[in-house]
């Protein structure tokens, strides 16, 4: 399901339960302001990197604010939103390539190819990819349930680390 009908699915009852994920300070719950009445709990989060090309000049680690001008890949499902990414920095990040896929070999392709940057949690971005640095963000994952789940949504909650509640 795509992540903008995640929230509305669950407060609507149509799911049990649903994973959203955005990019935010850490320990900062995400931004969910159509959960009002659910109850978003903490799955998960990690590093962010900044997956480049090869032969990029860039080394040691990322700052946004200095790749604000790159051109980057519009992938919502397989990388981090340049919304947010304009958000957290205040604008640019042009693009010429929309991806709307969610499969991150072929964005790592992409890149590869140089038709734009992407950030991605540093477990999807791999090895040759470079830690974001500044501003301090991390890829955040919550479940977003209802205030009294099913025993299925709850127990699954848990199995993926959230608080229980059976």
């Amino acid at each position: 399901m795509d992540r903008a009908h995640v929230v509305p699915a669950v407060a609507g009852g149509d799911v049990d339960l649903g994973l959203v994920d955005g990019a935010v300070a850490p320990t900062d719950p995400l931004p969910l302001p159509e959960a009002t009445g659910l109850s978003p709990l903490g799955a998960g989060e990690e590093p962010l990197a900044v997956l480049l090309p090869p032969g990029h000049p860039l080394t040691g680690g990322a700052r946004l604010g200095d790749l604000s001008e790159a051109l980057w890949l519009d992938a919502p499902a397989a990388a981090v939103p340049l919304d947010d990414l304009r958000a957290a920095v205040g604008g640019g990040f042009p693009s010429a390539v929309r991806y709307t896929g969610g499969d991150a070999r072929v964005l790592h392709e992409l890149v590869r190819a140089g038709h734009g940057l992407a950030l991605l949690p540093a477990s999807a971005a791999g090895p040759g990819a470079l830690p974001l640095t500044a501003p301090r963000l991390v890829h955040r994952v919550e479940i977003v349930r209802p205030p009294s789940p099913t025993p299925a949504a709850a127990l699954f909650a848990e199995l993926l680390g959230a608080p229980g509640d059976r």
